[in-house]
C-alpha cells in the first residue's frame, strides 16, 4: 500500500472517530457555529491567577492550578487516544472542546447561560495571544466548539503554547482556563468562572525594563492599606488580570517577588469594563538601600536574626495607630519598597535593595522565633540613598546548636524543628529526627504553650539558632527516626549573647515493642478519651503523647529501646482548631517505668480509676509587675490587659515530674470559638472545681505574670474534692 493511501485511510478513520466522539459527548449537543477571527493584533485579557476576596477562585477537582483540562474518556476517546499522533493528523481534523461556565462558589456551582467566550492558542497570560473563534454558552451554561487541527499546529512553534478560553461577554470579569495543547484528537474539557464585574489587564516590568513576576493590589483610594479585596498574582511573564466587582477610580500597588527589584504604584486610575480589557503598565522601582553587619554584645556576628526596616514615616504612623491608611498610600506613592526583611547568614551580613529615598529605622521582627520582637536595633533613622555600611548591635541571648555525628564531625543529616516533644496528638514515633529546645520541666513557664519550647532558625552554615531567655536553664536533643530522647541541659547566664550547645547525633537505634491496655471495661454511658503519654524516668521530660478518643484502650507503640516512664491516664477531647471542650475528663491516671528491649515487646496493663478534683480559691490583687510582664510579650488579651495581669498560672508539683497543670472551665460567648473551654489557671477572687486530676500528694502552686508565687502542701483522694485557698500576700 503506498504512503499516500495509507495517510488517506489514517485521516478518514481519525474523522470517523472524531464523529463518534462528539456524539458521546452529548447526544442533543450540537457545534456551536462559530465566528472564526485570525487576527493576531486582538488584545485579549489575561489568565485570572486570583480574584477579588468577594469571591472565590473556581478549579475543578481534576483541574491543575491553571485550570488544565479534563478528557472524558470512554470507549470512542480509547480509540482516538490510540490513533496517530499530531504528526499523523491530516489538516482537516478538528479537537472537540467542552466549555462550562460556573459561578464562583464553592463546590460546582451554578452554571450560566448566553455568556460569550473566545477560544484561543498561545500563552494564556498574554492578551495578545492568539484568538481562533467565539461562541456563547447554552442554556445549560455549556458550549461545544471544534477547534481547527491545524490551528494548534501552528501554535506549537510558539513557547509554552497552551489552549485557552476566556470570557467577553459584557458585564462579566474576564476569567480564563487552560490546558496544555493535545497531541492526540481527544476531547477536552474546560471549565471557566463567570462573575459579575470587570477586568483590567496588565504587565509588571522591573526598572531595565524586563517582564517579571509579582503581586498587585487594588483598591479604592484610600483604602490600600486595609486588606487585599482586590489582588492577583502575575504569571511567570509578567501579565496580570485584575478583576473589579464594579467600574470606579482605584489606585493599584505592586511588588516582585524579588524583593531587590521594588515597588510600583499607581493613584486614581479610572477603570472602565469592556472587550478588549484595559491595559496597563507598572515598572517597579527602588533606588534605596540599607546594609551592614549584626554582631551580638561581643562583638561576635548574629546569625538567624530576621530583621525588619521601615520607613520612618512608617513607624511614626504606627505609633498613632494610623498605620493601615499610611502603609497604603506610602506603597502607592513612594517609588521601592517602604518596608522589608531579611534573615542573618553566618556573617551576621544584610542588605536590603529596592527600598524607596527615605530614612529607615530596623527592628527585629515579631514572628514565633523572636521572643522579643520588635526591638529597635538603630539608634537613629539611617538614609537609604547614598547607601553606606553600618553595624547594629543585637545584645539579646541566643543559642547556637550544632549537631555533630558519632566521630564528632559536623552532622549534615536532615532535621525537622519542633516546639515541643510530642509531634501531634495522634502520632507515635516520629518518622525523621526533630531538634527540640524546652524549659525544664520544673520551671513553670512551660505551662504556657508559647514559652515551652523555643522555635528556630537554620543558618548557613548548618548551626540552628534560638532566640532564648538570659538566666534560664533550657533543655536541647533530639528526639525522633533513629535518635531517642537524650537532651543536654544548657544554662543561659545573665548578659549572655551567643551560647554554643554541642548535641551529639545517636547511632542508628533498635526498636522494640510498648503494648499498652486499659483494664478498665468501657462503659457507653461514659465513653471519654485516654491518653498515653511517655516521659524520660530522668528528668521528666515529655517524650511522646498519643490521644485515643472515646473507646479506644489499646495501643501498640514502636520505640527506641531505652526506659521509660509510661502514664496513662484520662483526658478532655477538646476541638483541635477552637479548642472548644468536646468531652471532659473522667478518668484518673496510672504510670509505671519500664524497659523497652529491642526487637522485644513490653506489656502494660493499666488500671485509671476514677481521679480526684480539687477546689481552689485565689485571694490577692495584681499590681504593676503583672501589668507589665504582659505588656513586654507585644501581645493582646481576649478580655483585656487587667483581666490578663489577675489570671494565675495553677499547677502539682512532685518530684522528677512534670508539672501537671490544673484545668478549670471558662466560656466565651461570641464568635466561631463560642463555648466551653480549658485553661491551666484561675483568676483573683474567684473559687471554682477543676476538672479530673491524679491522686497522691503534691505541691499545689499558683504563679501570676509577674513572677509571684503562693504554695501549699495538697493530698487528693480517689473520688473526692479538696479544698485549698492560697493567698498572694
Amino acid at each position: 500500500m503506498s504512503r499516500r493511501v495509507s495517510r488517506s485511510l489514517v485521516i478518514v478513520c481519525v474523522s470517523l472517530a472524531t464523529l463518534l466522539l462528539w456524539r458521546s459527548l452529548g447526544r442533543d449537543a450540537q457545534p456551536t457555529v462559530a465566528e472564526t477571527s485570525r487576527d493576531s493584533s486582538s488584545s485579549l485579557p489575561s489568565e485570572s491567577s486570583s480574584s477579588s476576596s468577594s469571591e472565590s477562585s473556581w478549579v475543578a477537582p481534576a483541574f491543575d492550578g491553571l485550570g488544565e483540562s479534563r478528557t472524558e474518556h470512554d470507549a470512542v476517546t480509547a480509540a482516538a487516544e490510540r490513533a496517530a499522533t499530531s504528526a499523523e493528523i491530516g489538516v482537516a481534523a478538528q479537537l472537540p472542546v467542552r466549555i462550562a461556565t460556573q459561578t464562583a462558589v464553592i463546590g460546582e456551582g451554578r452554571p450560566i447561560a448566553d455568556v460569550e467566550f473566545v477560544v484561543g492558542v498561545g500563552w494564556p497570560g498574554d492578551p495578545d495571544a492568539r484568538e481562533l473563534l467565539r461562541a456563547t454558552t447554552d442554556d445549560q451554561g455549556v458550549a461545544h466548539v471544534l477547534v481547527p487541527w491545524s490551528e494548534l499546529e501552528a501554535a506549537r512553534a510558539d513557547p509554552s503554547p497552551r489552549l485557552f478560553v476566556r470570557v467577553i461577554g459584557a458585564g462579566f470579569k474576564q476569567h480564563s482556563s487552560s490546558c496544555a495543547l493535545p497531541t492526540r484528537v481527544d476531547a477536552v474539557s474546560l471549565r471557566v468562572l463567570a462573575h459579575p464585574g470587570g477586568t483590567l489587564i496588565g504587565r509588571l516590568f522591573d526598572a531595565a525594563g524586563r517582564p517579571c513576576s509579582g503581586f498587585v493590589r487594588g483598591a479604592a483610594p484610600g483604602e490600600l492599606g486595609r486588606g487585599l479585596r482586590y489582588s492577583c498574582k502575575t504569571d511567570a511573564r509578567g501579565w496580570f488580570a485584575l478583576h473589579f466587582d464594579a467600574p470606579g477610580t482605584f489606585d493599584l500597588a505592586a511588588h516582585a517577588d524579588d524583593a531587590t527589584l521594588g515597588t510600583a504604584g499607581r493613584r486614581a486610575l479610572d477603570v472602565a469594563f469592556g472587550y478588549p480589557a484595559e491595559r496597563i503598565e507598572l515598572v517597579l522601582g527602588g533606588v534605596g538601600a540599607l546594609r551592614g553587619r549584626v554582631v551580638d554584645g561581643d562583638g561576635r556576628p548574629a546569625a538567624g536574626v530576621k530583621l525588619v526596616a521601615k520607613l520612618d514615616e512608617l513607624v511614626e504612623a504606627e505609633a498613632t495607630e494610623r498605620w493601615l491608611l499610611a502603609y497604603g498610600d506610602l506603597e502607592r506613592d513612594r517609588v521601592g519598597r517602604i518596608v522589608a526583611d531579611r534573615v542573618t547568614p553566618v556573617d551576621g551580613s544584610f542588605e536590603f535593595r529596592g527600598l524607596c529615598d527615605g530614612v529607615f529605622r530596623v527592628f527585629v521582627a515579631r514572628d514565633e522565633f523572636s521572643l522579643d520582637g520588635g526591638v529597635e536595633l538603630t539608634t537613629e533613622p539611617i538614609p537609604s540613598v547614598p547607601a553606606r555600611d553600618v553595624e547594629l548591635v543585637y545584645s539579646h541571648a541566643y543559642l547556637a546548636v550544632r549537631l555533630v555525628g558519632p566521630d564528632g564531625e559536623p552532622w549534615s543529616g536532615r532535621v525537622r524543628l519542633s516546639r515541643q516533644a510530642p509531634v501531634s496528638s495522634n502520632d507515635e514515633w516520629p518518622k525523621e529526627p526533630q531538634l527540640i529546645v524546652t524549659l525544664p520541666e520544673d520551671d513553670l513557664r512551660g505551662l504556657d504553650r508559647e514559652e515551652h519550647g523555643l522555635a528556630g532558625r537554620r543558618t548557613d552554615d548548618g548551626t540552628y539558632v534560638f532566640e532564648c531567655r538570659a538566666n534560664t536553664s533550657y533543655r536541647v536533643g533530639l528526639l525522633g527516626g533513629a535518635q531517642p530522647w537524650r537532651p543536654v541541659d544548657v544554662f543561659v547566664p545573665e548578659g549572655a549573647g551567643r551560647v554554643d550547645v554541642v548535641v551529639a547525633v545517636a547511632p542508628e537505634a533498635k526498636f522494640g515493642v510498648l503494648d499498652v491496655t486499659v483494664r478498665e471495661a468501657v462503659d457507653p454511658q461514659r465513653a471519654t478519651g485516654v491518653e498515653v503519654v511517655l516521659e524520660d524516668p530522668r528528668n521528666g521530660s515529655l517524650v511522646l503523647r498519643r490521644f485515643a478518643p472515646d473507646r479506644a484502650r489499646h495501643w501498640r507503640l514502636e520505640l527506641p529501646g531505652g526506659e521509660y516512664r509510661v502514664v496513662v491516664q484520662g483526658a478532655a477531647e477538646l476541638d483541635l482548631w477552637h479548642g472548644t471542650l468536646w468531652g471532659a475528663r473522667e478518668l484518673g491516671r496510672f504510670e509505671q517505668t519500664i524497659e523497652v528491649v529491642a526487637e522485644r515487646e513490653t506489656k502494660v496493663i493499666a488500671s485509671l480509676g476514677d481521679g480526684a478534683r480539687l477546689e481552689l480559691s485565689l485571694v490577692g490583687k495584681s499590681d504593676a509587675s503583672d501589668r507589665a510582664a504582659l505588656q513586654a510579650t507585644g501581645l493582646t488579651y481576649l478580655d483585656g490587659l487587667e483581666a490578663a495581669a489577675k489570671l494565675a498560672q495553677v499547677a502539682l508539683l512532685s518530684p522528677g515530674h512534670r508539672p501537671e497543670p490544673v484545668d478549670f472551665r471558662f466560656g466565651i460567648d461570641a464568635g466561631s470559638a463560642a463555648g466551653i473551654h480549658l485553661r491551666a489557671g484561675l483568676p483573683l477572687g474567684e473559687r471554682q472545681t477543676s476538672e479530673v486530676l491524679p491522686v497522691g500528694r503534691y505541691e499545689l502552686v499558683a504563679r501570676l505574670p509577674g513572677g509571684r508565687e503562693a504554695r501549699a502542701p495538697v493530698e487528693l483522694l480517689e473520688g473526692r474534692t479538696t479544698s485549698v485557698e492560697l493567698r498572694f500576700e
